[in-house]
């Protein structure tokens, strides 16, 4: 890192990648770019009714993998939830796709505290996400996005909670502790599904689709060009 750090001409950083990096010239809450097209519906879940989740750990450990999968075998037996989880592992990124599509809803990682690629695949098709956001990265790209100039907080105003002034991405934000309360909140109806569906699938096409990440890196070339 010490080495590439020296070598670039530019630097970007985000995710939870800034614990690990010197610095940047660019810091963005994602690096990562996914096909978003264009979504008629959205959720259609009915609440009490048998709830699709989907995982697809490509390292269990630090996903939580096992977590997930006693939590909701737990609450299958001892509160009679209709629950399937499908777990997808060293599978084509096609059927991941096709997963998805079929799924209710998708639960990413639940430790690391960033949303990664798989957050966002499930989010460009209008997916409900459960992923693990660290309060301490929450402040820092609020920081960054409350100075910086494109009017990140104006144009998806649905990503701030007013009371706190604080950048969210629309995940559900989950962890081990309360995956299973999360869970069954949403088979209770207590969680809007719809209104994470719809502001994921904005906040990904805004921010994560080619043309968005293009922009970044036009910025970046027009910046290496002056120098």
């Amino acid at each position: 890192i010490d080495k590439w750090t020296r070598k670039a001409d530019f630097v970007i950083s985000g995710c939870e990648w800034v614990d690990y990096m010197f610095g940047w010239d660019m810091i963005i809450p994602a690096h990562f770019t996914v096909e978003v097209g264009e979504i008629n519906s959205f959720i259609n879940y009915k609440p009490g009714t048998k709830l699709k989740i989907l995982h697809a750990p490509n390292h269990k450990a630090i996903k939580g993998t096992q977590k997930i999968i006693e939590t909701i075998n737990r609450l299958k037996k001892d509160l009679d939830l209709d629950i399937e989880l499908i777990i997808k592992e060293k599978q084509s990124n096609i059927e991941i796709l096709k997963a998805i599509k079929e799924c209710d809803v998708v639960i990413d990682q639940l430790i690391i505290g960033w949303y990664g690629l798989f957050s966002l695949e499930a989010m460009s098709f209008g997916k409900p996400v459960l992923c693990f956001l660290r309060d301490d990265l929450i402040k820092l790209y609020t920081y960054y996005k409350v100075i910086d100039n494109n009017d990140f907080k104006s144009e998806l105003n649905q990503s701030y909670s007013k009371e706190e002034n604080k950048f969210f991405p629309p995940i559900i934000n989950t962890d081990v502790f309360n995956l299973d309360k999360v869970i069954k909140d949403i088979y209770e109806g207590k969680i809007n599904l719809n209104y994470y569906a719809k502001n994921g699938y904005k906040y990904c096409k805004k921010y994560h689709s080619v043309n968005s990440m293009s922009k970044n890196f036009k910025k970046i070339s027009n910046y290496l060009n002056l120098i």
